[in-house]
């Protein structure tokens, strides 16, 4: 499989991960809108730095199989979303790795979070184990920023 439908690549989506988090959505997007603290709130993952600032900028992460740098590419500040693209080379497992998150809220102590992305399908051998993969990462990211904002 080429992976290619004309000049078009053919994508996996992810499945979207909708979580409600007891907490405001300030508290919430404060955490989430800082890229470079995803280590804050995903077990396992420790950013060694972050360069640059604001969109554009890009956290670099160690790997067990090498480097990974995720960059920044979109950020608004009043619909509370953000989207990161994986940069290439990676050493993950996948290419084309697009991510978008948004924070919306559902009263005034609560919001839900909303996680989701996709990636180039040819670029893995199952690209349903890691679909699977990603849905626990999301859902793990918004454990971790459960963990640390509600009662903050």
């Amino acid at each position: 499989m080429s992976g290619h439908d004309g000049d078009r690549i053919q994508r996996t989506y992810t499945d979207v991960v909708r979580e409600r988090i007891d907490a405001p959505l300030e508290a919430v997007w404060e955490v989430l809108s800082d890229f470079g603290a995803i280590g804050r709130y995903v077990k396992g993952v420790q950013v060694e730095r972050t360069e640059g600032a604001g969109v554009g900028c890009v956290r670099v992460i160690p790997h067990p199989r090498g480097t990974v740098r995720e960059q920044l590419i979109a950020l608004d500040e009043s619909a509370h979303t953000l989207s990161y693209r994986v940069m290439e080379p990676s050493p993950l497992e996948m290419h084309e790795y697009l991510s978008d998150v948004g924070v919306f809220r559902m009263g005034p102590g609560a919001c839900e979070i909303e996680w989701s992305g996709s990636f180039a399908t040819a670029s893995v051998l199952d690209p349903n184990a890691q679909r699977a993969n990603l849905k626990l990462f999301y859902t793990g990211a918004v454990a971790g920023l459960r963990q640390i904002t509600v009662g903050a």
